[in-house]
C-alpha cells in the first residue's frame, strides 16, 4: 500500500435495500428540505472524498432521478433481496483504478455529517492500519473504511454479511476512532425511527 497519507480514498453509499420494515421506500422521504438518499450524499460529497459510489436496488429508478444531478457514479445491485452482501460487492466493483481505500457508508443514516466523514478519514490515513472503525460507547458504527486490500475478503461474503464480518477477521489490522456521536450507530429502518430521528428543516 502507498503511504497512509496518500490514501486515495473513495465512498460507497449502499442504497439497495427494500425498505420491508418501512412498508415503503424509505431513501425518498423528506428529510429537511430534500430527502434521506439526497442528505446522506450530499454529506459524504462535502467530506471531500475522491470518489463517490452509490449502490441501487429496489426502487433504482426513483432513488436515481434524486442524484441526477449528483457527481457520483451509479452501480445496480440487481439481487439485492439476497443480502447486504452484494451491494458491498456491487460497489467494490465499480471503485476507480486508482482508489487504495474505501468507506462503507449506509444510506439511510443521514444524520452523519461530513465532518465525522472527515474525521474518519483523518484517522485511517494517520494509522499504518488497514481498516478504521469508528465507535460510540464501544459500539461499532459508520462508516468504515477498508484499504482496497481487503477487496478479495470483500468479494467473498455472502447472503446478509457486511463489513463488520471482515473487521472482526482482522482485528490485528484494525485502529478505533472513538466519537462522541450516536447518529454513527443509528439507522433508520421504521417509521418510528424516522420520526424520533428527522430534524427540522434549517432557517
Amino acid at each position: 500500500m502507498p503511504p497512509s497519507s496518500n490514501h486515495q480514498i473513495s465512498a460507497i453509499v449502499l442504497a439497495a435495500g427494500s425498505s420491508h420494515r418501512m412498508g415503503k421506500p424509505k431513501l425518498l422521504l423528506p428529510w429537511n428540505d430534500h430527502s434521506i438518499i439526497e442528505e446522506t450524499v450530499s454529506q459524504v460529497l462535502d467530506a471531500g472524498y475522491d470518489g463517490v459510489v452509490v449502490v441501487l436496488g429496489a426502487d433504482w429508478e426513483k432513488v436515481r432521478e434524486q442524484l441526477a444531478d449528483a457527481p457520483v457514479k451509479i452501480a445496480r445491485n440487481l439481487n439485492y433481496r439476497a443480502g447486504l452482501s452484494g451491494s458491498i460487492k456491487a460497489g467494490v466493483a465499480f471503485l476507480d483504478a486508482q482508489t487504495t481505500a474505501f468507506s462503507i457508508v449506509l444510506a439511510d443514516q443521514p444524520q452523519i455529517a461530513a465532518k465525522t466523514h472527515k474525521l474518519v478519514m483523518a484517522s485511517f490515513r494517520k494509522h499504518k492500519k488497514g481498516i478504521c472503525v469508528p465507535r460510540f460507547e464501544a459500539t461499532i458504527g459508520h462508516p468504515v473504511i477498508f484499504s482496497t486490500a481487503y477487496k478479495p475478503q470483500m468479494y467473498a461474503l455472502a447472503g446478509d454479511a457486511g463489513g463488520r464480518s471482515v473487521v472482526l477477521d482482522n482485528e490485528a489490522d484494525v485502529s478505533y476512532l472513538d466519537l462522541k456521536s450516536p447518529e454513527i450507530v443509528g439507522s433508520i429502518n421504521t417509521i418510528a425511527e424516522y420520526e424520533a430521528q428527522m430534524k427540522p428543516v434549517k432557517a
